[in-house]
């Protein structure tokens, strides 16, 4: 009996102890409950789209199969957002065979609610923008996307914010984007339309290979920039295993990945990750994670010996001395045998099965009073001595045509041997897009001509 007492009173003490400290728990380390904390986050983020005048650039993404969008928001208390778009989408809404961007404008009603966090909902529809997230068959894809068509997202986890940059994830699909914030003064259509120019001077596809080019100086090669679903491969690496594909938006100041890029340095064993790039003066585009990783074209005395390339001498913006002194001088000697003989054109490419670089004088003569244009080729020698710099050798090789009008037109050799006496300096107002390139003798860099790409 003694002995059950004893526990009796054991159990006794041990259950006062655990209602003393049930009396006794520690403070919340929070202050406010779950929900208001979420109510003051949600309310944060509901003033934060609305400030300094609600307006906002969305650098919208669906899946890595197509290319981003950029898209306007411009935010108001009553609830009211107008969303401006200008792409190819926006126009098939009223012409199925539409390629070209079309801008389009219209309001509808948004709002901050509360889920496992705080989501921007576009709770009303906006045929703007839900487009993307509407399940119908994409009208100019060779499969069916029926019953889910772009898995775009209208929802958004608002995550965080910083420096005028509001990071969010589509709540359905996952997908990281980013909005910036915009000056209240911003007209959309006009800004939009500058988007859009200045994708078309992106990765013109007149280039058809671009480099991002890190800080060693190893590059990676780019196809399928003109797109935007951009093929990228190590330069040392094997372009069939090797490349990995990624889609990109180009924004009003540079270019976002909708994933980074992994790339590895292997003069350096160094890993770069990027994302995001920004529109340098020059042309080319500059990392901002890393500034000394950028996107160019090739090297220019690379690009202009490049086979995929053809260049024509553009004779509207060429200085009048050199190169067009000798032009102005054929021609007259062209017209002094025929008032109706002429110059054509001048084209010059180089020649991957000759090795060399070729100068193709087009001529237009009257042959049994029939007018003809005559192509005659001459064969130059390339030495590169550094990126800008190249230097002709012509050593008399010629086609035939060539061969056989020189006897009567002898300025057609004053233009190749002014080519081949002189070194010239290249230079292009941009370095992703070089369509035109300006060519400068290197001792007198007012005597020039201009060449464009006509492939």
């Amino acid at each position: 009996m003694k002995k059950l007492l004893n526990i009796s009173l054991l159990l006794i003490v041990a259950l006062s102890m655990g209602l003393a400290s049930c009396n006794h728990e520690e403070k919340d380390l929070f202050d406010d409950s779950a929900a208001q904390r979420l109510s003051q986050t949600q309310e944060y983020f509901n003033d934060l789209l609305l400030s300094e005048g609600g307006k906002w650039q969305l650098e919208y993404f669906t899946t890595p199969d197509e290319p981003g969008y950029i898209y306007l928001f411009t935010f108001k208390k009553d609830g009211t957002v107008t969303i401006s778009g200008e792409n190819e989408y926006i126009g098939k809404l009223t012409n199925i065979d539409n390629s070209d961007p079309v801008y389009g404008s219209e309001t509808s009603m948004w709002e901050v609610i509360s889920d496992n966090g705080p989501v921007l909902s576009l709770n009303t529809y906006n045929k703007i923008f839900h487009l993307f997230a509407d399940p119908y068959d994409i009208p100019d894809t060779d499969g069916s996307e029926l019953g889910y068509g772009h898995t775009g997202d209208y929802e958004f986890d608002l995550m965080r914010y910083s420096n005028d940059t509001l990071y969010i994830e589509g709540k359905k699909h996952g997908v990281s984007m980013i909005m910036t914030r915009l000056a209240t003064d911003v007209d959309d259509h006009a800004y939009l339309d500058e988007v859009v120019a200045l994708r078309d001077s992106f990765f013109n596809s007149k280039i058809p290979t671009v480099y991002i080019n890190l800080p060693s100086g190893y590059r990676y090669v780019v196809n399928g920039g003109a797109s935007l679903m951009l093929a990228i491969y190590p330069e040392t690496g094997d372009w069939i295993s090797e490349t990995e594909g990624y889609n990109a938006v180009v924004t009003h100041d540079g270019l976002t990945f909708m994933y980074p890029l992994q790339l590895m340095d292997s003069l350096t064993m160094t890993p770069y990750e990027v994302r995001t790039f920004k529109l340098a003066p020059d042309g080319s585009l500059v990392c901002r994670e890393n500034p000394e990783i950028t996107f160019t074209a090739d090297a220019l005395n690379s690009l202009i010996t490049d086979p995929q390339v053809k260049w024509k001498l553009n004779t509207n913006k060429s200085s009048a001395v050199g190169l067009m002194e000798k032009y102005n001088e054929l021609a007259d000697q062209l017209k002094a045998a025929n008032r109706n003989n002429g110059i054509n054109a001048i084209n010059m490419n180089y020649d991957k099965t000759q090795n060399k670089f070729v100068v193709n004088i087009f001529i237009k003569l009257r042959i049994n009073g029939r007018p003809t244009t005559m192509p005659c080729l001459f064969y130059l020698d390339v030495d590169r001595e550094n990126k800008d710099l190249i230097k002709f050798t012509f050593n008399n090789e010629m086609d035939a045509a060539a061969t056989r009008y020189i006897q009567s037109y002898s300025k057609l050799l004053d233009i190749v041997n002014y080519i081949a006496s002189n070194q010239f300096k290249l230079s292009a107002t941009s370095l992703l897009a070089p369509v035109s390139l300006n060519v400068a003798e290197s001792a007198n860099e007012n005597n020039y001509f201009v060449l464009d790409v006509v492939r």
